[in-house]
């Protein structure tokens, strides 16, 4: 399976002045560049490591071909999906069809979230090759509100080590995790995926 970004969020999404309050910041503007590109970095890690979107994105998920058995569940990556759009292959005369809805069902509650057959279904035959089955889909949250707090506050707890400590290395002071922070909130927010 392989995943493509199709359609990515919007910056406008982003709450600048809620990152700046949490920082302590003059809402002067000064830092908001700064801010905005360790935002969008620390969206882009959390994303990586739960393998979630965190704002709606139109995703792709490309695979060979249907599973060889009914039972077998079509998975989605990143997790988080609020919504199937289509299901594309290409069949047996390598032509590109889209699979009716009446012959698959989604379960967009269970992480991640899946595509299987309704009963007495059954998958069409697709054409020898590669990336044959394209499963198109919406992945993330609406807005910034939407967000679960616990994500948001990982993200912040982000931004504000990331903009406190602007090397790779800390010389000359002894150093330790602070328990039950970032990777705590990420092991605790019911999105991980991926080890740590």
């Amino acid at each position: 399976m392989a995943k493509q970004l199709i359609t990515a969020y919007s910056d406008s999404l982003l709450n600048i002045d809620e990152l700046n309050t949490w920082l302590k910041l003059d809402s002067d503007g000064n830092e908001d560049d700064l801010v905005l590109s360790l935002v969008k970095s620390a969206i882009s890690t959390i994303e990586n490591i739960c393998n979630i979107s965190i704002f709606a994105q139109t995703w792709a998920n490309y695979y060979n071909d249907f599973p060889l058995f009914p039972v077998i569940k079509i998975k989605m990556y990143p997790a988080n999906v609020s919504a199937v759009s289509s299901i594309t292959y290409y069949d047996e005369d390598n032509a590109q069809q889209t699979l009716a809805t009446s012959v698959y069902d989604t379960d967009l509650i269970t992480q991640p979230a899946y595509v299987t057959l309704k009963n007495d279904q059954e998958y069409p035959a697709t054409y020898e090759s590669v990336n044959n089955v394209v499963v198109n889909f919406t992945a993330g949250w609406a807005s910034w509100a939407a967000i679960p707090s616990i994500l948001k506050t990982a993200i912040k707890m982000t931004v504000t080590h990331w903009h406190c400590n602007r090397q790779p290395v800390v010389i000359g002071r002894m150093v330790s995790e602070i328990p039950m922070t970032v990777k705590y909130l990420l092991q605790n927010s019911g999105y991980l995926i991926k080890e740590f």
